[in-house]
């Protein structure tokens, strides 16, 4: 596990949840339809759609969040957040493939804190924050955390409308209730909490350098873009949480209820370009899809566990999520007397029980062993019409030629843990570990000819040491791994008689090994040094009916020898020709072979008794392939921020200057290939100031 503190998060500049890959190695995070999509050790999801769960589970004090658009927000109230990596269920929460993210928030306590700042950036940025605690009485306390950010010019430009594009504006709002008993063993917490975005980071879509347009489109520039649709994507959620704890002394438990809303809207050009010219002859190429989704969820989380210090730890667990999510989805232009929409409800049901126990087998060695079953049902529900109310597809028909659609399907697992703990001295552990996750089948709630994507089961195999050297002056953690992947869920874009839309399917096996390093070294008073770096290998083993968006033109000669002849050949430049290829040996997608950081921290006291803090980090990634036919690239890039901040002598006042992606590094939020080549790109260069007050 990686925790990365509030102090880390603010010294490397990290306002966003996404922020965080800049601090673990290995993290891949991007920005896909508004929602942020991670990725760990190349386990991942592409969807970034409502209902599309992620394989990495992204929690908030202990609540799972099912969709990936509902953790981009940036409350200045995180305590820490918790990274780990691979497999997890036995121990909490929902189970997942690829590893978590906890987000942990700050609660109230018994005195009173604040901490506000404002700030102002180019591109005409503003941000604020708060955070406010107070004790009521009687053990009761309470905060409110509240956050607002605006970029009001855009760093990109939309020829075609002639405005500014990648504008912003986010907001949010969070209140805890905090009960503690006065004998300390019941802890009672309610947490409130809203936010909302509107942004276009990942929703405008341009033709990369070297594609060509289905209309002959191309690259216009790194945020220079050509397009009649500009909408920027909308989120709005709530969440509620309560959560009772209480200490019987001989063992302790556990209640976390919670209920959470996502209400998501979004309009893009979904080819990157208007093509007008090939809308006249086929009514289903010029692709606008218009999609509003309100995801409901509420989570039940049961634990029995021994008490602290107990020799023998344990804990019993069960685990409930229902989620309820009606999405309506347009497909093609809003005057076409064609367009297709799209009203879909998918329901989930899932059950879970699990069991862990640690038991010191030797004085220094601890075994570690856990259990989880899992059942869960999905079920869909919905028709495709056209705008006249024609309907042209329901799961039970699909449409000519496919199969109809089950309307309910269950998948169980049980999955397990098993480790061991050895301690050399008092400075140097050992572990040794094997994990099964599962993760769920998922339909696809835009296109029921696609049948439901089957479960993903990841085998991961680790070893590692854990140290502390130089009078714990140094800490130094290594860690080799190998994983085996089994039917991983991809996304793809197929053309059926119904549209363009996003497939998804089970994409074979896939195996992944490397090694991971985290390092803190303080050598003088007032310097610190961070750093890591993952080396991965990440390849697919046997991926049989790959999909490949081939590049017109294509004929037979440039056919490639991997790939199944189309049904027909293309021999005009533009767009892309779906093939079915075998892609067995190819890298996997967003798995950069090399990512490493490196932070430096320096606090000088000065004679007036203020203090100088230095900051800075570089984030390295060596660069991933976007899709599995290795064409569409991401290039290395270095990720470099820094600060310098200025703190008056009764430390109740700072000034901050910094920057991030000092380097004006070309990151993109995310890219696909399907019917045409498109990207959308990441920030630039941003700098500003901030004032903040802290009582």
């Amino acid at each position: 596990m990686t925790a990365v503190t509030a102090d880390t998060l603010a010294q490397a500049g990290a306002v966003k949840t996404s922020d965080i890959a800049a601090l673990v190695p290995g993290l891949v995070f991007t920005n896909t339809l508004g929602g942020g999509v991670p990725y760990i050790r190349g386990i991942g999801q592409t969807l970034g759609v409502p209902g599309a769960e992620s394989p990495v589970g992204l929690y908030i004090d202990g609540v799972y969040l099912l969709t990936p658009a509902s953790g981009l927000f940036e409350f200045n109230n995180i305590d820490r957040v918790e990274v780990l990596r691979g497999p997890q269920g036995t121990l909490f929460g929902r189970n997942t493939t690829g590893g978590l993210i906890n987000i942990i928030t700050r609660d109230p306590g018994d005195s009173f804190q604040l901490d506000a700042d404002v700030g102002v950036g180019n591109y005409k940025s503003f941000s604020a924050h708060l955070f406010a605690a107070t004790p009521v009485g009687g053990g009761l306390s309470t905060s409110v955390s509240a956050f607002g950010f605006r970029r009001k010019d855009g760093f990109g430009r939309n020829v075609t409308l002639n405005i500014d594009l990648f504008r912003e504006t986010s907001w949010g709002i969070q209140n805890k209730w905090r009960w503690l008993s006065e004998d300390g063993a019941t802890d009672v917490v309610l947490n409130l909490l809203h936010s909302y975005s509107k942004s276009q980071v990942g929703m405008t879509y341009g033709v990369p350098p070297g594609s060509i347009g289905g209309d002959g489109s191309r690259y216009l520039g790194q945020y220079v873009f050509a397009s009649s649709v500009h909408e920027p994507a909308v989120n709005r959620q709530n969440l509620a949480s309560l959560k009772i704890s209480h200490d019987f002394g001989s063992f302790q438990v556990m209640n976390i209820a919670a209920y959470h809303t996502l209400y998501q809207k979004y309009r893009f050009a979904q080819l990157g370009y208007d093509n007008n010219a090939l809308a006249a002859t086929n009514p289903f190429a010029a692709q606008y899809p218009n999609l509003i989704a309100k995801d409901n969820t509420f989570t039940e989380e049961f634990q029995i566990q021994a008490p602290a210090g107990a020799k023998f730890q344990w804990i019993v667990g069960a685990y409930y999520m229902h989620d309820d999510i009606p999405m309506f989805h347009t497909e093609s232009k809003p005057n076409n007397v064609l367009r297709i929409n799209i009203d879909t409800r998918q329901k989930t049901d899932s059950y879970a029980g699990f069991v862990q126990g640690t038991y010191p087998i030797l004085e220094n060695t601890r075994l570690t062993a856990g259990l989880r079953y899992t059942s869960e049902t999905k079920r869909i529900a919905g028709q495709a019409a056209l705008a006249n109310g024609t309907i042209i597809s329901t799961p039970a028909n699909p449409g000519p030629g496919q199969a109809p659609l089950a309307p309910e399907t269950t998948w169980s697992k049980l999955t397990y843990r098993a480790s061991l703990d050895h301690d050399f001295s008092d400075d140097v552990m050992g572990y040794a570990s094997y994990n099964r996750g599962f993760k769920g089948g998922v339909y696809n709630l835009a296109n029921y000819g696609n049948p439901p994507a089957e479960p993903e089961i990841v085998d991961a195999y680790e070893v590692g040491l854990k140290t502390y050297l130089f009078d714990r002056r140094a800490r130094f953690n290594i860690s080799a791994f190998y994983y085996d992947y089994k039917d991983i869920q991809l996304r793809t874009s197929i053309t059926t008689n119904t549209g363009t839309f996003f497939a998804t399917y089970n994409a074979a096996t896939a195996r992944m090994k490397g090694i991971d390093v985290d390092f803190e070294v303080r050598p003088l008073d007032g310097l610190n040094l961070t750093g890591g770096f993952e080396i991965l290998d990440a390849e697919y083993r046997s991926f049989p009916r790959g999909l490949y968006a081939f590049p017109n033109p294509l004929t037979p000669a440039s056919l490639p020898a991997n790939c199944n002849p189309p049904a027909a050949y293309n021999p005009a430049p533009g767009g892309n020709t779906t093939l079915t290829c075998n892609l067995s040996g190819n890298r996997m997608i967003r798995a950069p072979k090399l990512t490493f950081n490196l932070g430096m921290s320096y606090k000088a006291r000065l004679a007036d008794g203020g203090a100088l803090l230095f900051t800075a980090n570089d984030a390295y990634n060596s660069g991933f392939f976007w899709d599995p036919e290795n064409r569409l690239r991401q290039n290395s890039y270095h990720n470099i921020s820094a600060a310098i901040t200025y703190t008056t002598p009764d430390g109740k006042w700072d000034l901050q200057l910094w920057g991030r992606n000092l380097a004006d590094e070309w990151i993109w939020s995310t890219a696909t290939g399907g019917t045409s080549d498109t990207y959308s790109p990441g920030l630039p260069r941003t700098f500003g100031v901030r004032v903040g007050l802290h009582l």
